[in-house]
Order: structure tokens, then C-alpha cells, then sequence
């Protein structure tokens, strides 16, 4: 990352640029960061679901071969 001092070197134009493009990684972090927990979201949602679907089939698939 560039340092305070570097950036205070450079002319306004392109200090302006740099604070510029600095902003739009944050922001570009900040969304890949919200987008990453929405996957892990559904995709722990979508494991339990499966979990759910399967297991109740498996126990009534068990419950009719046993007589018990």
C-alpha cells in the first residue's frame, strides 16, 4: 500500500487519481467480503436442507424393510 509520505509526493492530479482507485479497492473488498458470506450462507443452508431431504427418506426407507 502506499504510505502517507509517498502520496503527499505526488502532484494532485495524480494523488487525486490514486485516492481514487484506493476507494474503489476498498469498496470492491468490502462487497467481495458480503458476497463471500452470502455463499457461505446458502451454501450451510443448502447443506442442511440436504440433510433434512435425505435423512427423512433413509428413515422411512429403514422403517419399512425392519419390522419393528
Amino acid at each position: 500500500m502506499i504510505s502517507a509520505q509517498q502520496l503527499d509526493a505526488l502532484d494532485p492530479q495524480t494523488r487525486q487519481a490514486v485516492q481514487s482507485l484506493l476507494a474503489q479497492v476498498q469498496q470492491r473488498d468490502t462487497e467481495l467480503a458480503f458476497k463471500q458470506a452470502l455463499i457461505d450462507k446458502l451454501t450451510h443452508e443448502m447443506a442442511i436442507l440436504k440433510r433434512m431431504k435425505f435423512a427423512a427418506t433413509s428413515e422411512r426407507f429403514a422403517s419399512t424393510l425392519s419390522p419393528e
